[in-house]
């Protein structure tokens, strides 16, 4: 309010000491007169003169306009009667509108401040909104969670179940099958025992017909002797009997529970081609049904002639350092001259292409068993379970390759390990199955044996 006069107080000093003759200046403004900005000191220094220094005030007051300083500074400058009220007044004034401005400012402050924590409000709300529908869906994908969780346990809970069932019935069955095998074992270890027995007994047999021709011939002539003789004779013939009786019996329980003797006649398949349908043909070179073997009563089916056949084979051996369930060893025997490949055929088929149709199993494994007749110069012998599942039609019966059929009632493992014996013993005989009972018997036989994977990778497919 009073900086009007306080400028003006420091412009007439100065204007004073450049005047000619200079005009006394209240020493307390002489330092500030050289200022370029009139600053809280120099305002000061100015108050002070006018206030200490009448003359100078009434000179400030004389050099001066009201309407360039206002009523106020104008009134403190000149001072005229009763000026105090007024100025009082005025102060007051001032004062109250000084106040009211800053209340002013300060209502627009608290309005700025209201709008930004307005501001601030809403973006927490709209934050608090976004947390809530993200903790609704955090809820829900925690109660998914849960659920899926208690199925998979629950899931897994009922298949251990299951592999725990499945584990007890499989060592169930392997047990199983060691007894099985192991009275399998003991009736044929009893079999030979009888075979043996009852070539004794044949034996003996022979032995008291021939002593009852010779105590027939002493005793002609001889009345008293003859009946002797006769109930001699007639024991001997019981004998024989039950001799005959036993190797029946012993040959049909080795034709049942071990290998059995080779099929005597086979049929020819339908074959496309080279050869005709329904001929009949004899021995391994034939491609034919081949029947179910039967036990004969004479003593060339016996067991016995068997083990006789089969004891000049002997396994082929393998260079050193190629183990037998390899695919080198395959490869080797399959390469031998003059090798016969006996193939158990769906063991080796539904091994290569377990999804295939029976029949394009059929054709496939023909067709490469072909293939391999090419490369290797084995004679390749494939036998499959029964007629009634129909025959390979056009090319899948390969020109080198012998196919044979069992009868509906004739497994083609039996007629597989019979085939062993039907080839020279010169002759390295393989034979290609997976089948535990298959592989015993053939190796029995003397036969070299390949897994189904073994033949796989010998056959490239």
């Amino acid at each position: 309010m009073l900086r009007p006069a306080l400028e003006a107080a420091v412009t007439v000093a100065r204007t004073g000491d450049l005047a000619d003759p200079p005009v006394p200046v209240p020493p307390v403004l002489r330092p500030v007169l050289g200022f370029a900005r009139l600053n809280g000191r120099a305002l000061a220094a100015a108050r002070r003169a006018l206030e200490s220094d009448d003359d100078f005030r009434l000179r400030v007051a004389d050099g001066v306009e009201e309407s360039a300083i206002g009523r106020t500074a104008w009134l403190w400058l000149a001072r005229p009667d009763g000026w105090e009220e007024e100025f009082d007044a005025a102060e007051a004034d001032a004062a109250t509108a000084a106040e009211e401005a800053g209340a002013g400012r300060e209502v627009i402050r608290l309005g700025r401040a209201l709008a930004r924590v307005e501001e601030a409000a809403s973006r927490n709300e709209a934050a608090r909104q976004r947390a809530a529908a993200e903790a609704a869906l955090a809820r829900e994908a925690a109660t998914a969670e849960r659920s899926a969780r208690r199925e998979v346990e629950s899931r897994t809970a009922a298949l251990a179940g299951e592999v725990e069932r499945l584990t007890g019935e499989r060592a169930q069955a392997v047990r199983s099958l060691k007894d099985l095998e192991a009275t399998h074992a003991t009736t044929r270890a009893e079999l030979r025992a009888a075979a043996s027995a009852r070539a004794t007994l044949e034996a003996e047999v022979d032995r008291l017909a021939a002593e009852v021709g010779r105590l027939r011939g002493d005793v002609d002539g001889a009345p008293g002797r003859a009946e002797a003789t006769g109930q001699a004779a007639a024991a001997v013939a019981r004998a024989a009997n039950a001799a005959h009786a036993l190797s029946d019996a012993l040959a049909e329980a080795v034709a049942t529970l071990g290998p059995p003797a080779p099929a005597a006649e086979t049929t020819e398949p339908e074959v496309t081609g080279s050869r005709a349908t329904g001929s009949k043909a004899t021995g391994p070179n034939a491609t034919a049904g081949a029947r179910r073997p039967r036990a004969e009563s004479s003593r060339s089916a016996s067991p016995r002639r068997v083990r006789r056949r089969s004891a000049g084979r002997r396994p082929r051996p393998l260079p050193p350092a190629v183990l037998d369930d390899s695919p080198e060893a395959a490869a080797h025997l399959l390469r031998l001259p003059g090798a016969v490949v006996l193939v158990d055929g769906y063991n080796a088929s539904m091994a290569a292409w377990p999804a295939q149709p029976i029949d394009e199993q059929r054709r496939r494994l023909v067709d490469a068993l072909d293939e391999l007749h090419a490369r290797t110069s084995a004679d390749p012998v494939v036998v499959f379970d029964g007629v009634a599942a129909g025959r390979p039609q056009g090319s899948t019966v390969g020109r080198a390759v012998r196919v044979l059929f069992t009868d509906t009632d004739v497994e083609a493992d039996d007629v597989v390990m019979a085939l062993v014996d039907e080839f020279p013993v010169e002759r390295p005989v393989i034979v290609a199955s997976s089948d535990h009972r298959v592989r015993a018997g053939a190796r029995a036989r003397g036969a070299n044996v390949v897994s189904a994977s073994q033949l796989q990778a010998a056959l490239g497919r």
